[in-house]
């Protein structure tokens, strides 16, 4: 008969692998299992190494500690298959309640959910021979795996761990798994819009709270541009629920403007490994393609324009539109970016629409002008140099039909805008000015748009 002291010494190595794992899973580092070697650190990935290979161990030390063959291959498959088991078990519970595992918590509710498992089955093991001290010895462990994650399931502890947990389980900002968002779009519940206006709340005032209280210097300094761009997304989806007022929504939209332009005004701006591989940088790259700069500017020049959608769709504040505009443009020359890109020539289709909704033709003649002398391609520059010409020949009555034919083409919008609106604004050009050079203009265009419905 084989002394059990002589088992204990063969699969001792498979004792290495939980602390292994648990180590490599409780650092409080940004971990994607889909890629590693980007999101932590080395010696994170050298531990996961140690895990998987502890069975190998095993089998060498089986081969040391054990001569006789058959009760080294049934100690061996015995372990084998307990160690299947053990890995489909946590696998499973992993897959049916924990988070994903890039932040702390998700691994713990892992290992927790594997120990409250193990415990009594391991406590039935020691029943069974209550005189080893080896089964007690593998009880208290279990116990105090157990006891170990529960209490690193506490509130999120430091700046960089509080960003990601809320990346998780709010704004959906990091990467994440299907798991996590279907329960965001699927609420269900009653109150749902104040439920997660209250939550939104109370994020942005403690990422707010963090930032003036100077949580974001070392260690966790490079953090700080993630709790920019966080708050950002927070304050936009506050400024969203049905639920909040008006006053409110501004404050929120203005919060969302300024910590965007923040930080898309810094050279030094970067988002951590952990932030960059989630859906909103992601989004931003796609939207700058063919930019030649790199991703760091390019995420720069996305957060820039994203300030002025905001303040072109949904807050108006026409001083601070006027400076987003100057910081895109600005990312742009300073970075010698490509000044033909949709972005950079989206800012100038919004400060032509906000010239003609004013009204003021000089200013708008002023701005044609300029943009057919300034470095465009060619075909751009004769663009702009048309709608210069355009407004010079058709410069009766003080520009004003000119002016709402204009106005009119903007509520039009190529057929996918406000119809009504610029059916009316033609008719007007028609009725009020029928002598003028546009009103036939206004009359082959409006009935390009079709009767009214």
């Amino acid at each position: 008969m084989q002394d059990p002291r002589s088992w204990a010494r063969a699969i001792f190595p498979l004792a290495i692998a939980p602390p292994a794992l648990a180590l490599a899973l409780l650092f409080p580092a940004p971990f994607d299992p889909g890629a590693p070697l980007e999101t932590c650190p080395p010696w994170i990935v050298l531990l996961l190494f140690v895990a998987a290979a502890a069975p190998l161990a095993a089998v060498f030390t089986a081969r040391r500690a054990i001569a006789d063959s058959r009760e080294r291959s049934r100690l061996l498959l015995s372990a084998g298959a307990l160690a299947f088991a053990a890995t489909a078990l946590t696998a499973a519970i992993a897959f049916a309640l924990a988070p994903p595992l890039l932040v702390r918590g998700g691994g713990v509710w892992i290992l927790l959910a594997a120990a409250a498992t193990a415990v009594p089955l391991v406590a039935a093991f020691v029943a069974l021979e209550p005189l080893r001290f080896f089964r007690w010895g593998l009880l208290a462990g279990e116990c105090v795996i157990a006891l170990a994650c529960a209490y690193a399931l506490r509130d999120p502890r430091g700046p960089d761990e509080y960003l990601r947990h809320v990346m998780l389980v709010a704004p959906g900002y990091g990467p994440s798994t299907l798991a996590v968002v279907l329960p965001r779009q699927l609420p269900g519940l009653e109150d749902h819009d104040r439920r997660y206006e209250s939550r939104l709340r109370a994020i942005d005032a403690t990422i707010a709270a963090m930032i003036e209280s100077g949580a974001f210097a070392e260690p966790f300094v490079r953090w700080g541009d993630d709790a920019r761009t966080l708050r950002a997304t927070v304050a936009l989806r506050a400024a969203a629920s049905p639920s909040m007022s008006k006053e409110d929504e501004r404050d929120y939209l203005h919060v969302s403007v300024s910590e965007r332009m923040l930080f898309a005004a810094s050279p030094e701006s970067r988002l951590e490994p952990w932030t960059a591989r989630g859906i909103l940088p992601m989004y931003a790259l796609i939207e700058t393609e063919g930019l030649a700069a790199s991703d760091e500017t390019r995420v720069r020049v996305h957060a820039a324009w994203d300030a002025v959608v905001v303040l072109a769709t949904r807050l108006e504040d026409p001083a601070l539109e006027k400076e987003t505009i100057g910081l895109v443009r600005k990312l742009f020359a300073d970075n010698r970016l490509d000044r033909a890109h949709h972005i950079h020539l989206a800012t100038f289709a919004l400060e032509r629409r906000r010239l003609v909704e004013a009204g003021d033709a000089p200013a708008l003649l002023a701005f044609f002008d300029a943009l057919a002398t300034e470095d465009f391609p060619d075909e751009l520059k004769k663009s702009f140099a048309r709608e210069a010409a355009f407004l010079r020949e058709n410069a009766g009555d003080d520009h004003a039909p000119v002016i709402a034919l204009l106005r009119a083409r903007l509520l039009a919008n190529g057929g996918d805008g406000d119809l009504d609106a610029a059916r009316e604004v033609y008719h007007r050009i028609v009725e009020t000015w029928p002598a003028s050079s546009v009103a036939p203009i206004a009359t082959a265009e409006m009935r390009e748009l079709g009767a009214a419905p």
